[in-house]
């Protein structure tokens, strides 16, 4: 996107004429500043699930095992409905089957090889007072995560619009016989 941007038609980005510096009009600078920061949130995201994996990897390895990014919206919310591996000790595959239903799980392992994942995985070594608070960040983090990523969807959205908007703005306002008719 931030390609797209970039790349957009000098009808949408004039120049200066008596500085020689290109002036971006203040639609494409409002753009570039949704790109950014869309980017450093993106950066945010990626560092929250290094320091989640880091975390879970020290005292539960399943939940990190049991699917493939630890910041799938399914993945997020496994973790926090079973932030230890004492909350997932009872569960089965029935009830791993209506978890993932509720959760619109569209991946391509059944709740059988799903759980086989997670009993493969190795065991962690912390006790059950520093796996309740570990499980209490995990969830801290799950949470924090789960609300980026929506947000960070949300601004992708936006600034798609926005380029489509802009492309087909600049296509007409270089060819103007091709405008609507004011119908005043």
């Amino acid at each position: 996107m931030a390609k797209a941007i970039r790349a957009m038609p000098s009808c949408c980005a004039p120049t200066d004429i008596a500085s020689g510096l290109l002036c971006r009009s203040p639609m494409i600078s409002g753009r570039c500043a949704l790109v950014r920061g869309r980017d450093d949130l993106v950066a945010q995201r990626v560092a929250l699930a290094n320091q989640l994996r880091n975390l879970l990897e020290g005292f539960w390895p399943g939940a990190v095992a049991i699917f493939a990014a630890i910041d799938s919206p399914i993945a997020l919310a496994f973790i926090g409905r079973y932030p230890t591996p004492d909350s997932a000790s009872r569960l089965g595959e029935k009830r791993l089957a209506c978890f993932i239903a509720q959760h619109a799980y569209c991946g391509r392992l059944s709740p059988a090889d799903l759980l086989a994942r997670l009993r493969a995985a190795p065991t962690g070594l912390a006790g059950d007072a520093e796996a309740d608070a570990k499980g209490e960040l995990a969830c801290a983090l799950a949470a924090i995560l789960e609300r980026l990523v929506c947000e960070i969807a949300k601004l992708s959205s936006h600034i798609e619009n926005a380029v489509a908007t802009a492309r087909s703005t600049c296509r007409s306002a270089r060819r103007p016989h091709l405008r609507r008719p004011d119908p005043r």
